[in-house]
């Protein structure tokens, strides 16, 4: 093989971003709050939560100024050993301006298991958050 190819089959493979692996991180409430992240949350029957999380696609997230298929929210259910069981696209509504909304319906016993990801392709890199870290269960009314 010429060194010529090999230089070139290197520099193709090293400046790809298809890699396929995402940067992540975990947003604490205050990391949230300071980017205009909001999650709300109501009881949607006796064994379930309906959760809307709403984010402007400004600053940390101007990837999802326009719809696109490399930038999407995401849900992840993950088993008792840490690992998704499940992992779903969510629909994005803009019917707000300058907002992006999400909603979901979980059980309550599962609301512990969810994370939501803001996945930015483009960059390869996710936010985490963690359902437990912003609803306690405790303030979810069981009447509806």
């Amino acid at each position: 093989m010429s060194y010529r190819f090999l230089i070139t089959f290197a520099v193709c493979v090293l400046t790809s971003t298809a890699h396929g692996m995402i940067s992540f991180g975990y947003l604490s409430k205050n990391e949230a709050k300071e980017h205009g992240l909001e999650i709300r949350h109501r009881a949607a029957g006796a064994d379930h939560v309906g959760v809307t999380v709403t984010f402007s696609p400004k600053g940390r997230w101007a990837a999802f100024e326009k719809p696109s298929q490399l930038n999407y929210v995401e849900l992840s259910l993950e088993g008792d050993d840490g690992r998704p069981s499940l992992r779903t696209r969510l629909r994005e509504d803009r019917s707000e301006k300058d907002r992006v909304s999400v909603f979901f319906t979980v059980e309550r016993s599962q609301l512990h298991q969810i994370r939501i990801w803001l996945t930015r392709r483009i960059t390869d890199v996710a936010d985490v958050v963690r359902m437990e870290d912003f609803i306690p269960l405790e303030s979810i009314a069981t009447d509806y």
